[in-house]
Parts: structure tokens; C-alpha cells; sequence
């Protein structure tokens, strides 16, 4: 038997929605079964009782799906567990923020990069100082340097969902 729980994607800005796909592939089938989707907060602790019904599960594979909007989140890591029969089978963690917390994450993970791409770009020049040829490393620097400036400027005109594709 195997199971899984899939989230659409591992960030969410309030107000979007999180939807799930519980996949349960199984040799026997288990009738009446009782499922449970929690979100518990990074500590464990219960957040939110989501959903619980019952339902059969047939032999192969069964998939159960779930949307649920994050508007009432409080910023944080969640975890999103799905249990049968009482008994937790599978998790997924997932990260929820303000839309200024989302910003301020893009904002701080292209400064970070564009950091970085100065330091490799420091350490060809220190290279190139040893007559190594240098030439490759420094077109990809270029590139970097670019499409993170496109990136700021992406950012800067509230094009955040583009400018997060940078910082991924």
C-alpha cells in the first residue's frame, strides 16, 4: 500500500487557496473508512480540524481532494496531516504569508542571490589575476546579474509573482 497527500504548491499569501490531493493505493479494500485532514502549526499543535467523513476506499488507487482557503491563517508553517482510522499516514508541510511577509521574503531572497553573484563574480576576477581564462564563468555571472536585475525591477512594479520565480 502506498499514500501520499500533495499540495498545489508550498506557499500560501492570505487569502489564496490551498488544495490537496490525498492518494491512497491499496491492495485491499477498507470500507467505511474513517479519514481526517488537520493543519497543525510547526510546534505540532492542533490549528484547525479541516475535514472528516467517511468512505469507502476500493482496491487500486483513490484519490481524495481537498480545498481550503488560508484567509484565517495567522502567518507561519503549517503542517497539512491526513489520518485513517485515528491513525496519522501522511503529511505535507506548507508556509502561509502576509502579502507584506510574502514581499519582504521575495525582496530579501534577491538581495541575497544578487550577493552571491558578486562574490562568484569577485573570485573570477581574483582568477583572472592568475591568467586562468575565465571567460565562460563570467557570461554566466553576466546572465545572473541581468535576469536578477530584471527581477528587481519585476518587484519594483509589483510583479512580485514573476520576481519569486527569481528567488526559487
Amino acid at each position: 500500500d502506498k499514500i501520499n497527500v500533495n499540495l498545489n504548491k508550498p506557499e500560501y499569501i492570505i487569502p489564496e487557496y490551498l488544495e490537496a490531493e490525498l492518494t491512497v493505493w491499496t491492495t485491499k479494500p477498507l470500507p467505511r473508512a474513517g479519514i481526517e485532514f488537520n493543519i497543525l502549526t510547526a510546534e505540532n499543535k492542533m490549528y484547525a480540524e479541516v475535514a472528516k467523513n467517511v468512505t469507502d476506499i476500493k482496491e487500486g488507487k483513490n484519490t481524495i481532494s481537498l480545498k481550503l482557503s488560508v484567509r484565517d491563517f495567522t502567518a507561519g508553517r503549517y503542517k497539512l496531516t491526513a489520518k485513517i482510522g485515528g491513525k496519522e499516514i501522511t503529511s505535507s508541510l506548507f508556509d502561509v504569508y502576509t502579502p507584506e511577509g510574502y514581499k519582504a521574503k521575495v525582496r530579501k531572497g534577491i538581495a541575497n542571490l544578487k550577493q552571491s553573484v558578486l562574490l562568484i563574480g569577485a573570485q573570477i576576477t581574483d582568477l583572472e589575476k592568475t591568467q586562468i581564462d575565465c571567460s565562460y564563468p563570467k557570461i554566466a555571472v553576466t546572465i545572473a546579474e541581468n535576469f536578477l536585475n530584471y527581477a528587481q525591477d519585476d518587484f519594483n512594479q509589483n510583479e512580485t509573482a514573476r520576481a519569486k520565480d527569481a528567488v526559487k
